[in-house]
This record gives structure tokens, sequence and C-alpha cells, in this order.
């Protein structure tokens, strides 16, 4: 059987969230590079802050993606962080030393919830000129949490030509594929179990 998967090659905001972060979780993340990448009409120049528990990978707690469209002069920044927030508190963003950007989440899913936010070319030039881009929340407990995605490659990023996607062609039999399945699912429980359990 032949089974064509499309896959991006950098872990962007286009994965939705897996994990929760609390405020001490910060040091434990560990951040992909900015990648760009274009879809059609749209461009994506986004990173994950990634959580690694003894070398297992936990999946994303928090993305930021900047999305442009062709011939739209308007861009969205958008975040993403664990369903654990608390929806009715909304996020705030604050880029280096700058005045709080707070706008509500747009929606929720099981891996995460987003919030957009106008990039017009002022927010743009601050990020590609800025330092850190700090995220707050509240917790479902009330409890704060506050994430820092670094802004270092943003702007080379942005400027710079899109990645290319890579088209994967297998061919597998049918046991192949089952097999394949039955140790991805196997995989994917001890993940969760070791994460869940931090």
């Amino acid at each position: 059987m032949r089974r064509t998967v499309l896959r991006c090659c950098a872990g962007m905001a286009l994965a939705w969230l897996v994990a929760g972060a609390a405020a001490g979780e910060q040091a434990g993340l560990t951040y992909l590079p900015w990648a760009k990448f274009c879809l059609g009409d749209a461009c994506f120049v986004g990173r994950d802050g990634r959580l690694k528990i003894e070398n297992i990978d936990c999946g994303p707690v928090v993305s930021a993606t900047l999305i442009a469209r062709t011939g739209d002069t308007r861009k969205t920044l958008r975040v993403t962080l664990p369903t654990r927030v608390k929806v009715e508190r909304g996020v705030r963003i604050i880029l280096d030393q700058g005045q709080a950007i707070e706008r509500p989440y747009t929606s929720c899913f099981a891996s995460g919830c987003i919030a957009d936010y106008d990039a017009g070319p002022e927010l743009v030039d601050q990020l590609k000129q800025g330092h850190t881009l700090a995220l707050q929340v509240i917790d479902k407990a009330n409890s704060p949490i506050s994430l820092i995605v670094p802004l270092a490659g943003f702007a080379d990023a942005y400027d710079g030509p899109a990645q290319e996607t890579k088209v994967i062609e297998e061919v597998l039999s049918k046991e192949e594929m089952q097999e394949r399945s039955v140790r991805a699912k196997r995989a994917e429980e001890e993940r969760k179990a070791r994460c869940e359990a931090q």
C-alpha cells in the first residue's frame, strides 16, 4: 500500500501544543530555530518551545508564529499555549520591556489554546529588532504562567527564503503498517506517562 506523507521540516505552530507548562519550567524548554514555510498564499515564520524530560520530547509547550498572506498588508502574530490556561483571562504579550498587549483566546482545541494579535509594520519591526517575546497567562488554578520566547533569529527567518517541504513516499505492506502503528501507539503511551508524571 502506498502512502504519501507531507511533512514540514521543523516543528512550528502548525503542530498544535500537547504539553502543559508552569512558570518554573522555563529553564527546561528547548527552542527550535525560527523557521519560515510557505503553503499556498500564506507564509508562516514560527518557533516552538519544547519540554524535554529525561531525553523524552514531551512536545511543544509554547508556540509563536507570524502569519502573512500574499497581497495582504495585515499580518497575524499567533501564540499557542497549553489547554490548562484560564480562557476567560486571555493572553498578554510583552516585547522586550514594552507595553503589554492583551488579547482573548480565539479558540481552544484538545492540544492547545490560540490567541491572535494584529501585526502591523510596527509590531513586525519590534519582533525583528527585539530580544524576547514574553507571554503571560493565568492557569485554571489561578496561578500565573510566564513564558519567554527568544527572538534571536526571527529577522533572518522573516527576511530569508522559505524552507522547502519534503514529500516522503513509503511502500508498506498491511502488516508493516499495523506493526508501525502498534509501536507508535506504545511509544506515545510511554511518552505521555513520563511527561504527565512530572
